[in-house]
């Protein structure tokens, strides 16, 4: 792997902090320790704009388009408040919520599509048989 001397830099420091990367045993626990309390990572000087084709290629691989939608105050607070608890963001876990939802819903409609064709095709139709009912017949 190629380094850039930023990177070349930052490893140096983390040598001298006593943090390595993958060894024999697998990930460094201090490793993912000063991820996570943010030793490492909010560094501005280890920061740099990624370049355009990399850009480009996340977008196309998170796929993802901001919107707007107005909700109420207290559902925002609460979301918030679920999030928190959760140790998340709340805009991800709104993202979740909605995946999940779409998830359930998807194929509840289409076994609901299925049905409805399956009526069309043996000449059932919900209206048409609520008008005529059981004695009546088209045409006759």
């Amino acid at each position: 792997m190629h380094l850039l001397p930023a990177e070349r830099g930052r490893n140096r420091a983390l040598r001298e902090q006593g943090i390595r990367g993958r060894g024999r045993s697998g990930i460094n626990e201090r490793l993912n320790e000063a991820w996570d309390s943010g030793q490492l990572g909010r560094d501005i000087a280890h920061a740099r704009r990624a370049p355009a084709e990399l850009e480009a290629e996340v977008e196309r691989t998170l796929a993802m388009k901001l919107v707007s939608i107005r909700l109420p105050i207290p559902m925002i607070d609460a979301l918030k408040a679920i999030a928190q608890f959760h140790q998340i963001g709340y805009q991800p876990m709104v993202r979740d919520l909605l995946s999940r939802f779409v998830a359930s819903e998807i194929p509840t409609i289409l076994e609901r599509m299925r049905h409805e064709a399956e009526a069309v095709a043996e000449g059932k139709t919900a209206p048409v048989d609520s008008f005529l009912g059981p004695e009546k017949t088209a045409c006759g």
